[in-house]
């Protein structure tokens, strides 16, 4: 006669899943823990730029749409040499903790660079429309900037930038701004005359216009020219 097989007792069903989930908790807090003393300048290393798109123009409210050239959110470049200014690391850290609504809304970008930290304003935002003139928006954020950084000692350049859109002869906005120069100038200039009447001391600030002549993107799609019309504040390295 032959043997009677015995049956094998099977786990129940809801054990895998919690196996499962047991396994991605532990995956979870082993990640946390281990980016928890991460330095600023090490993020790169583990993510990279998160904010790929492009930056398109304002319809249907005031956002940029999703597309290729979106960039206006937080991207802290890996730099060449381990010291760096550490100040400026700090610096960047609370900067994109700061302007977490903005970044998310691709409205600013912050990030590292050999030059000091970039903090870039997108126009469309901040100005009024075919103007030099700061908006309530414009303001709220120069207000956040100047108690952020008010105490650092390090030198602010304001740059201004324009698409390469030629501002139409005779017209209303060419009486005031003739040409991409001026208006980058203006609203250059403008920025740092509101900044310093919040405090910061002229002596630390300059003010440069570069007009159509720096894009970074393509000035042949409404979307690319949206993102070279910026105002770039950058606080300069110590030792610069």
């Amino acid at each position: 006669m032959g043997r009677k097989k015995e049956k094998v007792a099977k786990a129940p069903s809801w054990i895998t899943t919690m196996s499962d989930l047991n396994n991605l908790l532990l995956c979870f807090f082993i990640l946390l823990y281990v980016l928890a003393d991460v330095e600023v300048e090490n993020i790169p290393r583990f993510f990279p730029s998160p904010f790929k798109g492009g930056m398109g123009p304002m319809t249907g409210g005031m956002s940029f749409e999703p597309g290729q050239l979106a960039e206006m959110g937080s991207r802290i470049e890996s730099l060449p040499s381990n010291e760096r200014g550490q100040s400026l690391a700090r610096a960047v850290e609370k900067a994109v903790s700061l302007f977490q609504p903005e970044i998310l809304a691709k409205k600013v970008k912050v990030q590292l660079e050999e030059r000091g930290l970039v903090i870039t304003l997108g126009s469309d935002f901040y100005f009024k429309p075919g103007s030099a003139e700061l908006n309530q928006d414009g303001i709220e954020v120069l207000q956040r900037i100047y108690k952020a950084f008010e105490l650092l000692p390090n030198k602010i350049r304001i740059e201004g930038h324009t698409d390469n859109t030629t501002i139409p002869f005779g017209s209303e906005l060419s009486k005031l701004y003739p040409t991409n120069w001026d208006l980058s100038a203006k609203r250059a200039i403008n920025v740092l005359l509101y900044l310093e009447f919040l405090g910061i001391s002229s002596n630390r600030m300059s003010a440069v216009a570069f007009g159509d002549t720096r894009p970074i993107e393509t000035n042949e799609t409404p979307e690319g020219r949206a993102y070279n019309r910026r105002v770039e504040i950058v606080i300069l390295r110590q030792e610069d």
